[in-house]
């Protein structure tokens, strides 16, 4: 009838412990799965994760699994709720869940990265979540850190390199990759406190490209920080924005037309 209801049936024994102590929600696009991520860093008996399934009125428990030795905090999951990405607190683990023959798989793969190597939060899992993009950061000989846009397909024992380009950019946090990995939406700095531009790459003729916009860079008194989101569609974005002078409290959400 076109308002808003609380879906109820979700006992608060199967969640355990949902406040602080709870870093990360992943819904489904569908509304059907949702994964909760405890990374508790006082205790690591708390740090579990948890995949529900809303059938017949009810959330079930499809997964629950301890993750005491690692602090995955960022979670991923494809639109179509069969793929979850948890990225860990450093960024140099991350592992893949994939629903296959009505169970819940991982595959656990830390990517031969070095200790001083690790992936940012832009991570985009395609909508039925056979490919991710990605932002990698390695480092080379000389220990200087260099930036490279990845793609890996998906696979139900392995996961594979089918794409790297290096990129020459400074991504902050709140990068994002559209969900089928054309587009790419970054910030001009590190530290998004102080960015006042959006740049946008697309993936044309088998690379990443910067687009020319005049989304952002005409003024220079907003920050453009948390809340990125790209349609399905590629044709809007929304963003947070905050005035400079202010910085944090009084965020909004502006929502541009990207289509051209």
């Amino acid at each position: 009838d076109g308002r808003w209801q609380i879906r109820d049936g979700l006992d608060e024994t199967l969640l355990d412990r949902i406040y602080f102590k709870t870093h990360h929600f992943v819904l489904s696009e569908n509304g059907t799965r949702l994964f909760i991520l405890n990374c508790n860093t006082d205790n690591h008996q708390e740090r579990n994760l948890k995949i529900l399934n809303y059938q017949n009125g009810i959330w079930n428990v499809e997964l629950f699994e301890t993750l005491e030795n690692f602090k995955f905090q960022i979670g991923h999951c494809s639109s179509d709720g069969t793929t979850l990405l948890i990225r860990e607190f450093y960024g140099n683990k991350i592992r893949i869940y994939k629903f296959i023959d009505n169970k819940w798989e991982f595959i656990y793969t830390n990517f031969d990265i070095k200790y001083n190597d690790y992936f940012s939060r832009a991570i985009s899992l395609t909508t039925n979540g056979n490919e991710m993009s990605c932002i990698k950061i390695i480092h080379d000989t000389n220990g200087i850190a260099e930036n490279y846009i990845k793609k890996y397909k998906i696979m139900e024992t392995n996961i594979e390199e089918i794409f790297s380009q290096k990129i020459d950019l400074n991504f902050d946090n709140f990068s994002r990759f559209s969900s089928n990995g054309e587009i790419l939406i970054t910030g001009n700095e590190k530290d998004y406190s102080n960015g006042n531009i959006v740049r946008i790459f697309k993936f044309t003729n088998n690379m990443y490209s910067e687009i020319e916009n005049n989304l952002i860079n005409s003024d220079s008194s907003l920050i453009f920080g948390v809340g990125r989101y790209i349609s399905d569609d590629l044709k809007t974005l929304s963003i947070g924005v905050n005035p400079k002078e202010i910085a944090f409290g009084r965020s909004e959400i502006k929502v541009y037309d990207i289509s051209s």
